[in-house]
């Protein structure tokens, strides 16, 4: 089954990841337990903190995996897996989390705390919330796809 997973990125941390090639996703040690859960073929859907927008998404190729070579000024992202960008918009294209929040599953649940989900939360989006974020990027013109 594939699940759908948020990363959420500072402005700068996106910029370094994509100055990097967009290969490899990484997180920090205390999201050790959530990479570890991504299989290939699952989904990783990026999240712009401050802009509170969605940047794009990408496919996982790997398990999980260490690697502490830095991608970026000041990685400390370690915990990794290999994705294939799918779809990775310009700023102006990134879709707007307040235009779909009312469409979302966990937004009625969690409400304005939704940004536990994107940082804190261990776990997985609900299948239905990953696909309509999917959708939304898909609508929107990308850098790639």
């Amino acid at each position: 089954m594939v699940r759908y997973w948020p990363s959420a990125h500072t402005v700068k941390t996106w910029e370094g990841f994509l100055k990097s090639g967009a290969r490899v996703e990484g997180f920090s040690k205390d999201k050790k337990c959530r990479v570890e859960s991504m299989q290939p073929g699952d989904y990783i859907i990026f999240y712009i903190c401050i802009e509170k927008k969605f940047a794009g998404y990408a496919k996982v190729c790997s398990g999980c995996f260490y690697n502490d070579e830095p991608r970026f000024q000041k990685d400390r992202f370690h915990y990794r897996v290999k994705i294939e960008m799918i779809k990775c918009l310009d700023n102006t294209d990134m879709v707007s989390f307040d235009d779909i929040k009312h469409e979302l599953n966990f937004y009625q649940k969690h409400g304005i705390k939704y940004g536990v989900i994107f940082n804190q939360k261990p776990g997985n989006l609900d299948t239905s919330d990953g696909i309509r974020i999917i959708s939304e990027i898909d609508k929107a013109r990308g850098l790639i796809g």
